[in-house]
């Protein structure tokens, strides 16, 4: 239409062909889409949902009898540039709050992180160091709440380490000291957030984390990978005998040591030297068969990595090899690192991709819900510990006097021990206090598959009632705590018997 003034009058003349000024829906839809999808994505899109993910969802791709829905709902001509254009016009006027503030300087991010941290009641102290390496300083921030630093004070026995990085626009590394609880849950007890990677600013976070503690963090064991600056920041933390505190060990998880061998020594000219550094790693119980194996990849290593095995491996042997953990039921149980890196991916998880534009007071705010969530996964094992049992406990009630986890673990072994009987192997012999060899009841002391294959096939193991209050008994007064102090026995094989 053509609008023109003239002498005080107005006059609308038709130009060209157009519509009827009565139409229909699906012309309407086609000129000006409905609102209500413009609803929609924008909500979706404020929930975390990428821009793509919204248009695939509300344009049914994949699903037939859903784009019916969406045609008879006005949809027909609704493309994924207009939810596009939509999301990215919603995104620019309300930016994310975790966003906030991350075009500012690191010291303006950490005291707005640090006044929040204090509003919630958490423990909280910016840190600084100077690096062993350049005289440079290193900045950081050490903060925990305070419930779950007290568990770590009563488990802090044994405790896992591992940093992640992306996780905020200033690329600050977070650590995270993961300790498990009387009812088998991972806590986080404490993190460190750190601008570089050194061991000097980590190892001033650990010792703020002590005096947090006063004194009542008794670390015996840290686990961690095989990055060279955390095993730096424990001993510059924990000084032991030396300092009149506990001596500390650290180990090394397997994985990450696998990967390191496979990694430094790779192809077949060390394929030999591989296979008796893996044995030290996975297999050796006692000192003697574990330094036999890591003497003989020496000696069979190729001449110009002769020196590497024995000063990466030889001499750091206490940290990585299995015959380190085999005097501790909680070191067998716990070999890898991964509780802390499941920890690390539910952080991440749906947001990785945007918590690398975040300010230092956004990831926080991620990682307080994300550790609710973990407080209530251990909340309700805790309600559960005593409370439920397995079904398949009816045919060995005696088992029902074990909490829930440990049920669990038994009749894993129980289906462990039908299987065995399934491919006809031989039982294996048991000692005369019903006792075992294999990896199972060397970490928890419990009824093994092996034990379950006797029951099936000679019966007689574990029906008396007595057995199994033996085994009730150890968890009658507390959970899995019992471990920590818990020495481990089995029968000495020959050197050659252990691969």
């Amino acid at each position: 239409m053509r609008v023109v003034r003239h002498a005080g009058n107005v006059s609308v003349n038709r130009v060209g062909k157009v519509l009827e000024h009565i139409h229909s829906l699906d012309d309407c839809d086609r000129f000006k889409r409905p609102s209500v999808f413009r609803v929609l994505a924008v909500r979706e899109v404020a929930n975390g949902y990428s821009v793509a993910v919204v248009a695939k969802n509300l344009r049914a791709v994949n699903h037939s009898e859903d784009r019916k829905k969406l045609f008879a709902a006005g949809g027909k001509w609704l493309t994924s540039k207009d939810v596009h254009n939509t999301c990215t016009t919603w995104k620019k006027q309300n930016p994310a709050s975790k966003q906030r503030g991350n075009n500012e300087t690191w010291q303006e991010q950490a005291l707005e992180a640090r006044i929040w941290l204090e509003k919630e009641g958490w423990e909280v102290e910016p840190i600084q160091a100077v690096r062993a390496c350049d005289r440079e300083l290193s900045d950081g921030l050490v903060f925990a709440d305070s419930k779950r630093l007290s568990t770590l004070c009563r488990r802090g026995h044994f405790v896992l380490m591992d940093s992640t990085h992306k996780t905020n626009k200033l690329r600050w590394f977070l650590y995270t000291l993961m300790v498990r609880d009387e009812h088998g849950s991972w806590i986080p007890g404490a993190h460190i957030l750190t601008a570089r990677e050194d061991s000097d600013i980590v190892a001033t976070g650990l010792k703020t984390i002590k005096w947090w503690c006063h004194n009542q963090w008794h670390l015996r064991y840290m686990l961690t990978d095989d990055s060279a600056g955390e095993q730096s920041a424990v001993r510059k933390a924990f000084p032991g005998l030396s300092a009149g505190e506990m001596e500390v060990s650290h180990l090394l998880c397997k994985v990450h040591s696998q990967r390191t061998l496979q990694k430094a020594l790779p192809g077949e000219a060390n394929q030999r030297c591989r296979e008796h550094l893996m044995a030290a790693l996975y297999n050796r119980k006692t000192k003697p068969g574990c330094e036999e194996s890591i003497q003989a990849a020496i000696n069979v290593a190729p001449r110009h990595r002769q020196s590497y095995v024995e000063k990466e491996w030889w001499e750091t042997r206490v940290e990585w090899a299995n015959y380190a953990r085999c005097h501790s039921a909680i070191l067998l149980q716990v070999p890898l690192t991964n509780p802390v890196e499941s920890w690390h991916a539910s952080l991440k998880l749906g947001v990785k991709k945007e918590m690398t534009q975040w300010s230092l007071l956004g990831s926080i705010e991620r990682l307080a819900n994300t550790a609710a969530q973990w407080d209530r996964k251990a909340e309700r094992s805790e309600a559960d510990f005593r409370s439920l049992h397995l079904s398949d406990t009816t045919f060995f009630p005696g088992m029902r006097k074990l909490p829930y986890p440990v049920q669990q673990l038994v009749l894993g072994q129980l289906q462990r021990g039908n299987e065995l009987l399934a491919e006809g192997a031989d039982p294996l012999p048991l000692g005369d206090e019903l006792e075992c060899d294999c990896l199972f009841f060397r970490q928890y002391q419990l009824p093994c598959a092996h034990m379950w294959q006797h029951e099936h096939t000679f019966g007689g193991v574990l029906e008396e009632e007595e057995v199994w209050d033996r085994f009730a008994f150890m968890f009658e007064d507390c959970g899995f705590e019992i471990y920590e102090g818990m020495g481990v026995t089995y029968s000495t094989k020959e050197l050659g018997e252990e691969i």
